[in-house]
């Protein structure tokens, strides 16, 4: 198993890193911004709180008064008095006719509440207070002030904010009067010290825009802002990085930049070696010897694998040359008795013919039929093994179809015999003139026939028919044998290829690459079908027209 490189490794890192990490950064986004979407909507939901409280204080603490004057005799009781049980901070009497207030008592009789800024006793510094004066006819007197000290944490609303109250209508330090803050808040840092913010830098309009804030306005009896509340949102989540209409589209561009890259690295580095070396092998395994690979690859561990199929392929090549000066010496060796014997067979018959000797005759003339089978024989396996396609020309001509079986069957006759083997043919003796090869298609029928009668039982049969197309024609060469496995039929035509079957003999793995290749230049097809026990059929599909391109 090869091992993946260094640079491979950091790549598949990256390829996998980083889709998380978009990932990571988007559902980061989407989590502030979701978080920033829920801050505005608690500062909203605070700054109306606050709005509704600043409004109706005056009028909690009108409905106090209106309960404790009516239960009180004023008339009887002084000032301090009032004072003591209103708890309030100052109580005064409103002389008659003496303030535009008192002026509008008469038309309206009731109580007017409104804010204002009064001076603290202690610190002489102003304060927010609520005023009300309410209509009390008397000697000389119009109504009672009642001045109450107003607590603006009574006014704070619930959640994580910040008030500060201003004096006037201006956000200033030097208005600054008071400061309320959530108790639960963080203090604010900085990013680059992580120290606290200097105080004066807590207060204010806050500078970051993300942080949620507004002002309310708090009015006198004619309408002046006398102070300004600011309410603000603490600690906000910091704006997003990236646009989000663009952050989606960053994240598909990255990725598919880094699978564009990703596929081309391996491509260039591992597909495109494997399936090299993957198709020299399948070449190797049909007998092609090719040229040596270039090794010249990144990758250590496919240039290794180059240099062994290179030595592979040398030592192939090697044993091919010696094969073929074998082939060429055991032709000598094996043709050149054979066919002294045959001339001597054929002198002996001639004798005993001669002579009057019938047996004797019929004898030799046998054995000079067994001798020339077997010198056929030979020939056949000889030129299979010396078979090379470069060297090979067809001469196309008209051929008998009929009369090419004929011709194979009466060579193979005293095979067939010796199994009691029926030679079938069913060609039409009439059948159309076909375009071909003579001797090649001698070749054919000779190596599939002699292949079916070696793989037949006694009292078998080899069947050879045709089926005519208006293109093509299909030749059928069937026997009733005991068939091909399925696991060897897919490899049965490569080179070499001898099979697992030990039922059905498929020879040395040559003969029927030789038919093949004959009969792919003849620009047709052939293949097999078979069953186990049943039977075996090659099909031989020739065009029924000569092709210019035919070598």
């Amino acid at each position: 198993m090869l091992k993946f490189s260094k640079y491979f490794i950091i790549l598949f890192l990256i390829s996998a890193i980083l889709p998380l990490f978009l990932m990571f950064s988007w559902h980061q986004y989407q989590e502030k911004h979701l978080k920033k979407d829920k801050e505005q909507r608690i500062f909203s939901i605070g700054f109306k709180q606050l709005n509704f409280t600043s409004k109706n204080y005056l009028k909690v603490r009108e409905n106090n008064i209106l309960r404790v004057i009516e239960n009180t005799p004023i008339k009887d009781i002084s000032l301090k008095q009032l004072k003591n049980i209103l708890e309030v901070k100052q109580v005064s009497w409103i002389a008659a006719n003496k303030d535009f207030v008192v002026k509008n008592l008469n038309q309206y009789e009731r109580i007017t509440a409104y804010y204002d800024l009064t001076e603290n006793q202690d610190n002489k510094k102003p304060e927010l207070s609520a005023v009300y004066i309410v209509p009390f006819k008397k000697v000389d007197i119009s109504g009672i002030k009642i001045v109450y000290k107003v607590d603006i944490k009574e006014l704070f609303p619930a959640g994580p904010f910040d008030m500060e109250l201003y004096s006037g209508d201006k956000i200033n330090k030097n208005n600054l009067l008071e400061t309320v803050k959530d108790p639960f808040s963080p203090p604010f840092l900085l990013k680059e010290n992580k120290k606290r913010l200097p105080e004066n830098e807590l207060t204010g309009i806050p500078k970051n825009k993300n942080i949620p804030h507004d002002v309310i306005k708090l009015t006198d009896y004619r309408g002046k802002t006398i102070a300004s509340i600011l309410l603000k949102r603490h600690n906000p989540p910091p704006g997003p990085w990236i646009a989000p209409e663009k952050l989606g589209m960053i994240i598909l561009f990255t990725g598919a930049l880094f699978s564009l890259f990703i596929g081309l690295y391996l491509n260039n580095n591992f597909i495109k070696p494997l399936l090299t070396l993957s198709n020299a092998l399948n070449k190797l395994q049909q007998g092609e010897l090719l040229s040596q690979l270039n090794t010249n690859i990144a990758q250590k561990e496919l240039q290794h694998a180059f240099e062994s199929f290179n030595k592979v392929v040398t030592g192939l090549k090697e044993k091919e040359e010696i094969r073929n000066s074998f082939i060429s010496n055991l032709t000598h060796d094996l043709r050149t008795p054979l066919i002294a014997q045959e001339k001597t067979l054929e002198l002996i018959s001639k004798e005993f013919e001669e002579l009057g000797l019938k047996d004797s005759f019929e004898l030799a003339k046998n054995l000079e039929k067994n001798n020339s089978h077997i010198l056929r024989m030979v020939n056949l396996i000889l030129e299979a093994y010396r078979f090379d396609l470069k060297d090979l020309k067809l001469t196309m001509t008209k051929i008998n179809l009929y009369d090419v079986v004929e011709n194979c069957f009466e060579q193979l006759q005293i095979l067939a015999q010796e199994k009691n083997i029926c030679l079938i043919n069913q060609i039409p003796n009439d059948f159309p003139f076909i375009v071909a090869d003579q001797n090649s298609l001698n070749r054919i029928f000779l190596n599939l026939v002699s292949n079916s009668i070696e793989n037949i039982s006694d009292e078998g049969k080899v069947l050879i028919s045709v089926d005519s197309y208006e293109k093509f024609i299909n030749i059928n060469i069937e026997d009733n044998g005991n068939g091909i496995l399925q696991e060897d039929i897919e490899h049965i035509f490569d080179r070499y290829f001898t099979g697992k079957s030990y039922e059905r003999k498929i020879g040395s793995g040559l003969g029927l690459f030789v038919c093949k290749e004959l009969i792919r230049l003849h620009n047709g097809e052939i293949s097999v079908q078979s069953e186990k026990d049943k039977y075996t059929r090659f099909i031989i599909k020739l065009p029924t027209k000569f092709e210019e391109n035919w070598i």
